[in-house]
């Protein structure tokens, strides 16, 4: 099969100074001519077209009717268990009602539509792709608090993302055994991932809880004492995950610019000179006082890299550590708690400031829903595009287009293309027809996004999902 794969390095930012990206006229123009409706349909049918239900017995004629699409219309009016047949019936109620945003649901036992008309208690979530939203404002206390989203994400905070894509992609796919995950940009603070394999779409609420918390290291993530409970030794999970995040952690958190890297974005640099507050923030994770006192001290004393200081702490806390087993209470079950938590301090300090902080209520439930992939962010104007985990840490979320960029894109193309088309013949009939075969979304950047959800969504894929779920064998 194929592999996807997206550059995601190459992009230029997408100018919003010249005033507000979304308005409901330009968003009715893109579910109009933009809106990769067909594709999203595909998805989330997984092959079962009711159009070819009669040649193809092993198809689900409702599998997309019975899925719940809700819609939030202008003015916050919310309208939940909406359903449709197919695309084209999907397509006109988008154009029709123009919905300032789309959230997706489960697969149901009924047809949404018919809730009220069912026996309570039969109508019931059936199928659910295990999703994950990560919101960087669970992110305020350690680090994400002044950052400026009024345009969307910026660069110098989307390192949270790129650390929880890494550390997640690799748990769900090497821990858990999932292969098919879309991972897809909120449009303006976040990122979803859809994990679509069978056996996720099959999970009950208590397992997608149990996948949900084994998954989640640091607690209390929305408050100021957030806390990351690591073992010593480290669990396999948390073992794999600090050699990924270390270095994001030294990056973006103990240091504060890169001075070889004319564009590198600035870090916090708790770990540089003259910043006694940013010491604090790291020490007070480090659970025994005096060794918090003696570290303050030295590092108070000369100038040091944060380099040289993360390496001085963890040296630090385990002399600590081995000195007080060394002192004759090794048989002291007190004394050797407190020194497995100095040995699992520095990989705890690490967890909470860069190890991703799920939204649990959104994995745990079936019923819970997530805004669709293709959808366009009321607040920025910028789509929700798909994004590719082997390359998203050089995502930036500005490149990512809103609707004015789009249909600028157009103005643009169309214009090079008259250009072009008078040079050649103006009003030729080979010239207007090579026109007419260039698609409105092929002359804008979200061909590119399109074209790698297309790569997971093409027929060769849909039909090996099907084959391994045992739904058809081979001939």
């Amino acid at each position: 099969l194929p592999k996807p794969n997206m550059d995601h390095s190459i992009g230029e930012a997408v100018d919003t100074s010249g005033g507000k990206q979304f308005s409901t006229e330009l968003l009715e123009q893109y579910y109009k001519r933009l809106m990769p409706t067909t594709q999203l349909f595909q998805w989330l049918s997984y092959g079962n077209d009711p159009d070819q239900a009669e040649v193809d017995p092993t198809i689900t004629k409702d599998y997309f009717q019975r899925r719940e699409i809700s819609f939030t219309l202008e003015d916050d009016i919310y309208i939940r268990y909406n359903c449709f047949r197919d695309a084209n019936e999907f397509y006109k109620e988008l154009c029709k009602k123009v919905p300032h945003k789309i959230d997706i649901g489960a697969v149901f036992s009924h047809p949404p539509n018919m809730h009220n008309m069912v026996k309570s208690g039969n109508f019931k979530p059936m199928l659910r792709e295990f999703v994950i939203d990560i919101d960087l404002t669970d992110y305020n206390h350690v680090g994400a608090a002044n950052a400026d989203i009024s345009q969307g994400m910026g660069k110098d905070c989307w390192y949270f993302m790129a650390a929880a894509i890494k550390v997640l992609d690799r748990a769900l796919r090497q821990d858990l055994g999932f292969n098919h995950l879309l991972w897809v940009f909120s449009g303006r603070r976040g990122i979803h991932c859809w994990v679509c394999d069978q056996k996720a779409l099959e999970l009950d609420d208590q397992a997608r809880k149990a996948v949900a918390d084994y998954l989640s290291v640091v607690k209390d993530i929305e408050g100021a004492e957030s806390y990351a409970p690591v073992t010593y030794p480290l669990h396999p999970l948390t073992e794999a995950a600090l050699p990924e995040l270390e270095p994001i952690f030294m990056k973006h958190v103990a240091n504060d610019t890169d001075d070889d890297d004319e564009d590198a974005i600035e870090g916090q640099g708790l770990l540089c000179d003259n910043n006694p507050d940013g010491w604090k923030q790291i020490l007070r994770h480090v659970p025994n006082e005096s060794v918090q006192q003696r570290l303050e001290t030295e590092w108070s004393k000369a100038s040091m890299t944060p380099e040289q200081r993360w390496s001085q702490l963890k040296l630090t806390v385990a002399s600590e550590a081995k000195s007080l087993v060394s002192k004759g209470q090794a048989n002291n079950g007190k004394v050797g708690e407190e020194a497995k938590k100095l040995l699992q301090c520095p990989a705890a300090i690490v967890f909470v400031f860069t190890y991703p902080r799920l939204d649990a209520a959104v994995s745990h439930h079936r019923n819970h829903l997530l805004k669709s992939p293709w959808c366009v962010h009321p607040k920025t104007g910028r789509v929700c595009v798909p994004l590719d985990p082997t390359t998203a840490e050089h995502f930036d979320p500005h490149t990512v287009p809103t609707l004015v960029s789009l249909f600028n894109e157009i103005e643009q193309f169309d214009a090079k293309q008259r250009v072009s088309d008078t040079k050649e013949g103006e009003g030729s009939e080979e010239t207007t027809t090579k026109r007419r075969r260039v698609s409105e979304l092929e002359k804008t950047i979200m061909k590119k996004y399109l074209n790698y959800f297309d790569v997971q969504n093409t027929t060769i894929h849909l039909l090996l999902f099907r084959l391994l779920c045992g739904r058809i064998s081979l001939p």
